[in-house]
């Protein structure tokens, strides 16, 4: 018996059938690879942006590679993403001289948005075809867990209380999620279309 595996992703049985493709589930060793390289990428990539600060906050860069740990997270996981955006941004700290943990609610935000963009990720993939219409959705949940995500600092009201709740707010959280989220907006949703021919072969859903 003949199968052939059309472009999406279905097998087809030489008498004209559709049945779904089997598609394995991921290791967690290659889960944990996942998670480490894409924070290698992000440190890297943290590294060569930390002078590019958005005036009028509090060292808060631009970073078109924060989308990387949004797509890490939806297309395999959350536990890849939540690596990927702790050990990036902690290594990112460190490369720039500012200190691996000197801001560690920062990385365990980052590392909480990879988390969330996986956990949507999943309820998306069981929902919404490939194509357009999940790579939007990808966009989407990246925003939210961005939003979300970042809530993590505001820990800061009790580790250094004498920022007080305002500076936190306008000069770190708010800018912060708006500009990450502007770049999970626009470029998740191409990484996942670019990304969408090849996870078959990665044994991605």
């Amino acid at each position: 018996m003949r199968w052939n595996v059309n472009s999406e992703g279905r097998v087809t049985v030489v008498d004209g059938s559709v049945q779904p493709r089997q598609v394995g589930r991921l290791s967690l060793g290659t889960v944990l690879g996942v998670g480490l390289l894409g924070a290698a990428l992000y440190a890297f990539a943290n590294w060569t942006t930390f002078a590019i600060a958005i005036p009028g906050t509090d060292d808060v860069s631009l970073r078109p590679q924060f989308a990387l740990v949004v797509f890490i997270g939806f297309a395999f996981g959350p536990l890849a993403g939540f690596v990927a955006g702790l050990l990036g941004n902690v290594g990112g700290d460190a490369l720039t001289g500012f200190g691996a943990f000197t801001a560690w609610p920062w990385s365990l935000a980052n590392g909480m948005v990879g988390l969330l963009s996986g956990v949507l990720g999943a309820a998306i993939a069981g929902r919404v075809a490939r194509g357009p219409s999940r790579a939007i959705m990808a966009g989407a949940a990246g925003v939210v867990a961005t939003v979300l995500g970042f809530l993590v600092i505001w820990v800061e009201l009790w580790t250094q209380p004498h920022l007080g709740a305002h500076y936190i707010l306008t000069r770190e959280y708010l800018p912060t999620v708006i500009v990450n989220s502007v770049m999970a907006a626009i470029i998740t949703p191409l990484v996942v279309r670019f990304w969408e021919p090849l996870h078959d072969f990665f044994g991605r859903p």
